[in-house]
């Protein structure tokens, strides 16, 4: 596996002060880590940028954004960390883009996205485009969520996610690194 997070430095050790992007965007997290462990946090990342690009803007948002470098480890991270449903309408929804595997380059997947939907001039077209593709994706992602969400005294959502962690803990946060 060959991490996208590799490129930077290592912040230093977590602490309280830590930012968790700058934590996560490192190769700190993920060195020396079992490749499964490594794999989980990836997609743990993942989940977490593409929830807050999908709350924020919708799939297009998602895959026009740097976020979606790792849209295909969201759809995995969403499946292995409780939300399958979620991690199932995204892998739907990139189909209906494109049959292949979402690109990780940015510019890269903004070409395949314009050329699976018969060109767009500019990225403001690119983007109005893509949301229209997206519309019924995006209203369903939206039910989705808010149905989670109602789960667990409106707690759902991350219910999901931190029980998905705590059953993996041991993978994911053991001091005995390989």
């Amino acid at each position: 596996m060959g991490s996208l997070f590799a490129r930077r430095a290592a912040p230093g050790p977590l602490s309280e002060n830590t930012d968790l992007y700058d934590y996560f965007e490192t190769a700190a997290f993920f060195e020396n880590r079992p490749e499964q462990a490594a794999e989980l946090g990836e997609q743990l990342f993942a989940v977490w940028q593409a929830d807050m690009e999908l709350m924020n803007g919708g799939i297009a948002q998602l895959l026009l954004n740097g976020s979606g470098d790792l849209a295909e480890e969201a759809v995995s991270g969403f499946k292995n960390f409780g939300l399958p449903e979620i991690g199932a309408l995204l892998a739907e929804a990139f189909e209906a883009i494109h049959p292949d595997a979402v690109p990780q380059d940015t510019e890269e997947r903004r070409r395949w996205i314009s050329e699976a939907l018969g060109g767009a001039a500019d990225f403001r077209e690119l983007m109005s485009m893509l949301n229209e593709h997206m519309r019924g994706y995006n209203s369903r992602f939206y039910r989705l969520r808010q149905a989670i969400d109602a789960e667990h005294d409106g707690q759902g959502y991350l219910w999901r996610i931190c029980s998905a962690i705590e059953k993996r803990r041991e993978l994911l946060f053991s001091s005995r690194l390989h």
